[in-house]
């Protein structure tokens, strides 16, 4: 019975760390796409490029921006992206964001990794949904303070949106 309390614990242990370690994974993954994607600096993630977006997201939000980059070209316009999705803008502070923070935490789903910042004296809330499989951590959504969640959005018929 002892040992079998040892092996309890360990294995208790284990899980412990490997979820700390998957939250760390998730929270970097974040921190690597504002790296990754910072416009005033001339350094810009190509939302229509899949090698550039799937180190990020997750496959079918990665298909999601690339189809909705198909949409642009086929009706000459916007289709349902009309913002920059990591500063949750149209525009930016040519000085870049100010007071960058993150903040991980467990969700429904997976981790929840909550981004603040400045930019153009707005304070922005943005919150990734990620999921951890074993091929690494990859963003499943995006939600902002207002409107609906990217997947949502890219999800829209192009028919249903206002122009």
């Amino acid at each position: 019975m002892h040992t079998m309390r040892k092996i309890l614990i360990a294995l208790l242990a284990c899980v412990s760390c490997s979820q700390a370690d998957t939250s760390d994974e998730a929270e970097a993954r974040v921190r690597r796409l504002y790296e990754a994607h910072r416009p005033w600096d001339g350094v810009e993630i190509d939302f229509h490029a899949s090698n550039a977006l799937s180190p990020y997201f997750d496959a079918s939000l990665t298909q999601l921006l690339l189809d909705d980059h198909a949409c642009e070209l086929r009706v000459g316009e916007i289709c349902n992206l009309d913002f920059d999705p990591v500063l949750a803008a149209q525009d930016y502070d040519d000085a870049g964001l100010r007071e960058l923070r993150l903040e991980r935490q467990a969700g429904p789903g997976g981790i929840v990794v909550s981004v603040t910042f400045q930019n153009l004296d707005q304070t922005q809330h943005i919150a990734y949904d990620v999921v951890c499989p074993p091929a690494g951590c990859r963003i499943t959504d995006v939600r902002y303070d207002t409107g609906p969640s990217l997947r949502t959005l890219l999800s829209t018929p192009v028919e249903a949106t206002s122009r």
